[in-house]
């Protein structure tokens, strides 16, 4: 029963709490406070992608760590803090709802060796210390299909095993395999979700599919960025009333719910007629002229990019690699209908972040956020089911949020280390560039 204030009036229920491990830039976290969750603490140890996080999600504790080595009780410690600092009443009672996170995934991907001796699959058995120690009543593990093939299977059984020895019952139909195009997102992405929740919670059910937009539906009201000079070195696209008015004409119903409030989010205070993530990118002409000669589905036979068409999903759109494996470029996508690769705020449109987030203003780091990212409608489709499981109060807040300083976007890995108190000396080495 919903406990009632001393004038009378119910007060919401509280909303559960969770806790983001390998957090990148804030997909899961943005899916799972759209299904209601608040997410109290995000650990990650890239410090440029927690900054961002961090700038999107300023309620949320940001601790810049290595989930292999994070404790129990730094992790307290960490949602304390962002009880804190989303100045609620009362105590944490020290509850952990949900824990949830997507390890990183590179060992298992099937887009590259599938290296089952990589050192990044011991990831996963990372969150599974996590989450004995931790003890939240919920989990929920996202990987790449990958993860199910038989040259890695090993580490699936050794990882399944290890999560029922310390205590969670988990979901028979399992792993599930979700495609991001059946839960509203213009792209299709296959993701492995591993769930399990604590005895006296029950098993959560295998979300339901929904429809989901074009890339056309997704990209169509934006503005045009083509002869604006001031967006080949900035970021930042200031609209006039008549872009902002042309912009609401051509909107659909899912470009207009990236510009609102979508499901049970917070609110956000961001200055709508500023779009982030609208740098230009310059072809050079014989590029140019082999982009216009693409049918939209194909690809350019020298760069193997593909071309959209704007009346299907995007394939996935890809990270790259970070400086510990080359740091190389995946390449975008042409634009369904211009010359041109996707900007980031294109890619983000096709990822299903709102245009309030905001990231890195150098493109790699961008990119690499959103390529890395759960797109946040399939992290809350999932998410919707695991709080109806848990019972738990699931209320509209009515508090605003600002976001932090954009000082956070702007960082370089140095930078953003001396923001998080990190010693410079002990960020992963640029294997390409053969200096730190």
């Amino acid at each position: 029963m919903a406990k009632r204030q001393a004038h009378g009036a119910v007060a919401a229920p509280r909303r559960p709490v969770a806790v983001d491990l390998f957090a990148g830039a804030g997909g899961m976290s943005l899916g799972f406070e759209q299904a209601g969750f608040d997410v109290l603490a995000s650990v990650d140890n890239d410090p440029v992608h927690l900054a961002v996080h961090e700038r999107n999600f300023p309620n949320s504790f940001a601790l810049c760590h290595d989930v292999g080595a994070v404790t129990a009780e730094t992790l307290h410690a960490a949602v304390g803090k962002g009880w804190s600092l989303t100045k609620r009443e009362g105590e944490w009672d020290g509850v952990v709802d949900c824990l949830f996170g997507g390890p990183s995934c590179q060992g298992f991907s099937d887009m590259g060796r599938q290296n089952p001796d990589d050192d990044r699959n011991n990831l996963v058995f990372a969150f599974a210390r996590v989450a004995r120690e931790l003890k939240p009543r919920s989990f929920v593990i996202e990987n790449v299909p990958g993860l199910l093939f038989p040259k890695v299977r090993d580490h699936l059984n050794r990882l399944l095993a290890e999560l029922i020895d310390a205590g969670y019952r988990l979901v028979d139909e399992l792993p599930f395999l979700l495609d991001a195009s059946e839960y509203g997102v213009p792209q299709k992405r296959k993701r492995v979700f591993i769930v399990g929740v604590l005895d006296g919670v029950d098993l959560p059910r295998r979300p339901e599919a929904t429809c989901s937009p074009t890339i056309a539906e997704a990209l169509d009201d934006l503005p045009a960025i083509e002869d604006l000079d001031e967006l080949l070195t900035s970021d930042r696209l200031y609209m006039s009333a008549a872009m902002l008015e042309r912009m609401a004409a051509l909107a659909s119903a899912y470009a207009t719910s990236l510009r609102t409030r979508h499901g049970l989010e917070y609110e956000r205070r961001w200055p709508d007629s500023i779009l982030t993530g609208s740098q230009r990118t310059v072809h050079q002409p014989s590029v140019v002229e082999r982009f216009l000669s693409l049918t939209p589905g194909s690809s350019d036979t020298v760069s193997r990019t593909h071309r959209l068409d704007g009346d299907r999903y995007s394939p996935t759109l890809r990270a790259g690699t970070g400086r510990d494996h080359g740091s190389f470029t995946a390449p975008r996508p042409i634009h369904h209908r211009l010359p041109r690769v996707i900007t980031v705020r294109e890619a983000a449109r096709l990822h299903t972040f709102p245009d309030w987030f905001s990231f890195n203003t150098a493109k790699w780091h961008a990119l690499r956020e959103i390529g890395n990212a759960v797109p946040p409608r399939l992290a809350a489709a999932v998410a919707g089911t695991v709080i109806q499981a848990l019972g738990a109060g699931r209320s509209l807040p009515t508090r605003v949020i600002e976001p932090g300083p954009d000082e956070l976007l702007e960082h370089s890995l140095g930078t953003a280390a001396d923001h998080f108190g990190i010693d410079r000396a002990s960020l992963i080495p640029d294997v390409r560039r053969g200096r730190s």
